[in-house]
């Protein structure tokens, strides 16, 4: 099996490099530093335990700057890995399918529950099989990806058949051979793992939306780390209660994560050893003032629940209360505050000196600085001291926005910056 990774940042790194050295024929697709640093010097994966470091992987690599010059080159993938944020996840689909072989497979591996239907709505529901990933992992330096030992989770596994409909065997032929080649590779497990596929890929889906699509927005709207949170009793029961709207739209979408939905949720939610200034890259994302996955993980859910017919009132109130600034990011109206230094609703960098710049948007998106000192955690459960991981999985895809754009610069997955995902 030949796999192309469009995106080689935290995630698209620690798996391409991972499966590379089990043997697979692996194309990396990523531009800029990071993606010149790989062809110069190759990739380099430093697995850490905490501070201590265990392992360093280095792999000469075979990497272009976009799906055009890799098309070019004669390459062609029997599987593709987009390892980017929610809200490119529909234009990376289109801009991959030249690099598929004819029964070629896109895998999506984001946050939330509408990656791949997205992706299904560009090339169609049988060339898309979904996964859900669980590390702690950024971008060190160009050419360098760095990670936790644990947890190093990749599920993976069928949601739709022909015709578009849901289907809840995960198991398939193509996913089978996917398997085949990750079950080699070290470093990776497999569904939490048990060291087979996982069952049913929408439970895992709906199991992991239940941490992202309340932890990321409920950080973003009060501005605080996952420590600030816990410490809030209301903010606690505010968290609560969008947990609780998940896990009941996931049953009456046909995936029930448990029998006992308020007990499960005060498990998911009981976060010791949670250590001070931990946060998420939503969080980060909004502090900033850049685009986030805010709308696609909530819209996700609440669209889910409109097929259900279940309300959700808490989630709906969190999209409404923070579209205005996700809108102001997205360059859909850029409002300013009077009387507020900079005129800005967010922290404006050291280096925008100017007090009424604006930050920028669309197809000349500025990269954000590595936050190497930063303690992240995507998955509560797991907190950690991981900085922020990179790559294609944080920055929207930069000169190429969703509505217009070169063709040419379409072909590119974004540029390395600093993002986490779990």
């Amino acid at each position: 099996m030949r796999v192309a990774i469009f995106g080689a940042g935290g995630i698209g790194g620690w798996l391409g490099i991972r499966l590379q050295q089990a043997g697979v024929d692996v194309v990396f697709i990523q531009r800029g530093a990071h993606g010149a640093a790989m062809a110069s010097h190759g990739l380099k994966l430093q697995v850490l335990n905490k501070e201590e470091e265990l392992e360093t992987l280095e792999l000469s690599v075979k990497v272009y700057s976009d799906v055009t010059a890799a098309v070019a080159a004669g390459e062609k993938v029997d599987c593709c890995v987009l390892c980017v944020k929610t809200f490119q996840v529909a234009q990376s689909a289109s801009v991959c399918a030249p690099i598929l072989t004819q029964n070629g497979f896109l895998v999506t591996t984001q946050n939330g529950i509408s990656g791949p239907g997205d992706a299904a709505g560009v090339i169609g529901h049988a060339r898309v099989i979904a996964s859900t990933c669980l590390v702690l992992s950024y971008v060190k330096e160009p050419g360098t990806v760095c990670m936790q030992t644990k947890p190093n989770i990749w599920c993976i596994g069928e949601v739709f058949d022909a015709e578009g409909k849901d289907v809840a065997d995960a198991r398939s032929t193509r996913v089978d051979a996917l398997h085949a080649a990750v079950s080699k590779a070290e470093g990776i497990s497999l569904n939490v793992g048990q060291g087979q596929p996982v069952p049913n890929m929408w439970l895992a889906l709906w199991d992991k939306a239940s941490r992202m699509c309340s932890t990321g927005p409920i950080s973003a709207l009060t501005r605080s780390s996952l420590d600030g949170m816990a410490n809030s009793p209301q903010t606690m029961k505010l968290l609560r209660s969008v947990t609780l709207e998940i896990v009941n739209v996931a049953a009456k979408s046909g995936c029930a994560l448990t029998d006992d939905p308020i007990k499960f949720v005060e498990g998911r939610l009981n976060w010791q050893g949670l250590k001070s200034g931990t946060t998420v890259s939503t969080l980060r994302d909004f502090v900033v003032g850049k685009q986030s996955e805010v709308p696609e993980l909530c819209s996700g859910v609440i669209d889910a629940a409109e097929k259900v017919n279940t309300p959700v009132p808490t989630m709906e109130f969190i999209l409404a209360a923070l579209l205005p600034q996700e809108r102001r990011a997205r360059g859909e109206y850029v409002y300013s505050l009077d009387g507020v230094p900079g005129g800005v609703p967010h922290v404006v960098p050291k280096e925008e000196t100017a007090p009424s710049k604006v930050p920028s948007v669309g197809p000349n998106a500025s990269k954000s600085s590595d936050c190497a000192s930063s303690k992240t955690a995507e998955d509560p459960s797991t907190p950690g001291d991981a900085p922020p991981e990179a790559a294609a999985e944080g920055q929207k895809t930069c000169n190429a926005p969703s509505e217009a754009g070169s063709q040419a610069a379409t072909q590119m997955p974004p540029e390395s910056t600093t993002e986490t995902k779990a």
